[in-house]
């Protein structure tokens, strides 16, 4: 399971917004200064970012949580949206240069594109891209903040 510590600010039935600070993926090392990555990071900041968990454990507004996602999910899905139109692309490049051989590059690149565009499109109103496994959920509640208000007759 990937883990990530957030705070809930919302819910909504068996569903809970959460919030987390975008962190680069390094955290930071020694070559910090001629990486990439850390540029990026500094560049976009560590803004909050807020996704949509599952809320089994009822956690409530402003409690400090941890979620989590499956690992297996995390790969099929990335396979799903990464693996699969480029697998597509290369199919359909393929096929068309062996079915127009006497075509310019530039349009068997052009008319690659266009049907790998329309075939990815496909795949979207399909449903291939949906992954259940992808949603996050809230694993552990580790405080909960409980207000108490008192009136006074």
């Amino acid at each position: 399971m990937v883990k990530e510590h957030a705070t809930v600010v919302a819910v909504e039935g068996e569903q809970a917004w959460v919030e987390t600070v975008r962190q680069a993926s390094c955290g930071g090392c020694g070559s910090q200064s001629s990486c990439g990555t850390s540029t990026l990071s500094k560049l976009f900041g560590n803004r909050p970012f807020r996704v949509e968990v599952k809320n089994r454990l009822h956690a409530t507004v402003g409690a400090e949580v941890t979620i989590a996602v499956s690992e297996q999910g995390l790969m099929g899905g990335a396979a799903r949206l990464y693996l699969l139109p480029l697998l597509l692309l290369f199919a359909v490049l393929v096929v068309i240069q062996w079915l127009l051989p006497q075509q310019p590059e530039w349009q068997i690149i052009l008319l690659s594109l266009l049907l790998t565009a329309t075939g990815v499109e496909w795949m979207r109103v399909r449903g291939w891209f949906e992954v259940e496994n992808l949603i996050p959920e809230i694993t552990a509640v580790h405080q909960q903040y409980i207000s108490r208000t008192t009136i006074k007759k």
